[in-house]
Formats: C-alpha cells, structure tokens, sequence
C-alpha cells in the first residue's frame, strides 16, 4: 500500500532567521554579545547591558528595524563561515540536527548558500520536519510580536514627540504674552520720552543746520580728492579680483593633487568602497581597500606598503587599529561612514600639510606705489 504523501510545509525565511540568529545567539561567547550590543545600529543603553540575558533579548526586540536587520544578517552570514561550508554535505547535516541544531537555523544557512530550502526539508527525516514546524510555527509568533512591538514603540514615541511639542508651544506662547506685555509698558514710557526729546532736539536742529552747511562744503572738497583717486582705487580692485580668481584656482588644482603619488589605503565600510574611491581619486590618490574585519597581520603589511592609512572606525575592528598605528604611516580616522565624511577628513588632512608648508602659494604681485 503505498504511504500518503507527506503535508508540505510553509517555510518562512523570516521565520527561519528568527531561528538562526536565537540560536547563534545562545551559543556564540559574551563577549560577541556584547560588541553586537554596542556596534548594532540602533545600540542597547546601558542599563539593558546588566547581563548575556537581558543583551539577547534587546538585540531580538531590535531586529524588525531595517537597520538593525541588515547589520544581524551580515552578522550571521559571517559568524556561520563554517557551518555553510558543510551544509551541502548531509552526513554533516544529520549531524548537526542530531547534536541538537535547530532545523530552521539549517534551512537558513542552506538559503544562504543558494540550496533550495524546501528541497532540504523534503530530505530531512520525518522526526526533524516535525521539530522544525512546531519551532517554526513558535518563530513565526514571535516576528509578529516583534512587529507589534515595533509598531508600539514607534506609537509612544510619536506620542511622546506631541506631548513635548505641546508643552513647548504652551510654555512658548506664555513668554511671548509675558513679552508682548512688557513692550506695552515700555512703548508707553518711551512716547513720554519721546514728546520730551523732540522740543529739544529742534532746538539742535536750529544749530546743526549752520555745521551742516560747512559740512557739505567739505564733503564737496572731498570728492574732488576722492575722484582723482579713484581710477587708482578701481585698478587695484580689478588686480585683487585677478589674483584672487587665480589663488583660488590654486586652492581648487591643489585638492585635486594634493594627494598625487600617494597611495592610499581606506580600511572599513565595505558598502560605500565604489564612494571612498572616487574620494580618494578626487584628491589625485592611488586607492586601495581592506575590509574593517581583515587579519591584522594583513592589515600590518598592507598598511606599511600605503603613504596615507584611513580608518573608517566604526566599521573597523579593534585587533586592526593596534597593528597598523604601529606600522608609522601618517593615519586618518573618519568616526563615521560614507562619502561626505571620507571628503571631510581628507581635506581636514590636506590643510594640515599646507599649515606645515608642505605646499606653497603664489604670492608675487605687490600694489604700485602711489
């Protein structure tokens, strides 16, 4: 009698993410945990920090931000190195499960390899797709949870963002009722000054008009001399026009090589290489790339071939920062990522070496005597 066809099973890659990043979770050491919790997009404050405990649950309640997610997937992509080395071989696959690994945490490895994640479970004894559905079905509960949780947090803090706008535009509006009153009272004070001030000052007037005739005498004086000097005036700012087009012509051809023959090398922030490039090239440099997680060895030799190292340090591993400082290469630290930040720095650098006359500008003209 031939058996009934086995139910298939509805496999939700979310899901089985969920699985894979608890489980690595669970098993990787504390310290992983903590440099996840520190480094992650969206940090964990300190006070869920107090133990292993409290920090995996605070990364879990994070990861349906898109942010946080990409960081995690890049983060079990490269802590499973190993286990997707062997997830093709089903020997070692029957290991795993029989060692205790979830069955999700293999399908989602095996997805991450590009194997055909239903194909994995069809082949996957009878026993092992039973533990993978109840765990799935429990994973599957706990994304939606999280998703609430999200979708509550954002709630509170738009709630939170209304209460502060309010109190602000009532305590604003208070003051400018405070203020509008005060500068009743003084407006007042100041039209009795001003009837008092006024009988007075044409009383001046009377005597200022005789110094202003004077005045106007003189200023006709003036201009007499002011027109012979002017075609001299208008030649000298048609010079400093001239040399200042031509300084800052140097100022902008001294960017573009401030950096020629240099090789430089950027460490850190794979995502944004193609824009470090086109920086680096910008300024007239030779560019080259590590990623923030090499062997600090390579990173030592490497480091050591480059007349300018830039460490981009938020993606940068702290075994690298040791090594290649000790090399003595001149070293740029960018805190933050991308192109903005990549330029900033390199100019920041490049004033450094003209403020140490490094390079020289053309001074030579000098105005004529008179």
């Amino acid at each position: 009698m031939a058996k009934a066809p086995q139910p298939e099973i509805d496999i939700n890659m979310d899901a089985c993410e969920i699985e894979c990043l608890t489980e690595m979770l669970a098993n990787i050491k504390p310290d992983a945990i903590r440099m996840i919790a520190e480094q992650m997009p969206r940090s964990i404050p300190p006070k869920r920090c107090k133990s292993i405990k409290t920090m995996r649950v605070a990364i879990l309640e994070r990861w349906a931000h898109p942010e946080v997610r990409r960081y995690l997937q890049d983060f079990i992509y490269r802590a499973s190195h190993r286990f997707r080395a062997n997830v093709r071989d089903k020997a070692m696959v029957r290991q795993y499960l029989e060692a205790g690994v979830d069955p999700g945490t293999i399908l989602y490895v095996a997805h991450l390899e590009g194997l055909d994640p239903k194909r994995m479970l069809a082949s996957l004894p009878a026993t092992f797709r039973r533990s993978f559905a109840e765990r799935h079905e429990h994973a599957k509960a706990l994304i939606e949870g999280l998703e609430r949780l999200r979708e509550r947090k954002v709630q509170e803090g738009r709630a939170a963002t209304d209460q502060m706008i309010a109190r602000q535009v009532a305590s604003r509006t208070q003051a400018l009722q405070e203020r509008l009153a005060d500068v009743s009272r003084k407006h007042q004070r100041a039209q009795s000054v001003v009837t008092n001030v006024a009988a007075s000052f044409r009383q001046r007037v009377a005597a200022l008009e005789g110094d202003l005739t004077a005045a106007h005498n003189r200023v006709k004086a003036l201009e007499e001399i002011n027109e012979s000097q002017r075609e001299t005036i208008e030649a000298l700012k048609r010079h400093a026009a001239s040399e200042a087009e031509e300084l800052r012509k140097q100022g902008r051809h001294l960017l573009r090589t401030a950096l020629s023959g240099m090789r430089v090398l950027v460490i850190g922030d794979d995502n944004h290489q193609l824009s470090y490039r086109e920086t680096v090239e910008g300024f007239g440099g030779d560019f080259d790339f590590l990623s923030g997680f090499t062997d600090p060895r390579r990173a030592a030799e490497k480091a050591a071939g480059a007349d300018l190292v830039v460490l981009v340090t938020s993606f940068v591993s702290h075994k690298i920062s040791g090594p290649v400082d000790a090399v003595g290469r001149p070293v740029v630290r960018v805190n933050n990522g991308g192109g903005l930040s990549m330029r900033e720095a390199l100019r920041r650098y490049v004033f450094d070496l003209l403020m140490e006359d490094r390079y020289q500008l053309s001074a030579s003209w000098h105005p004529p005597l008179p």
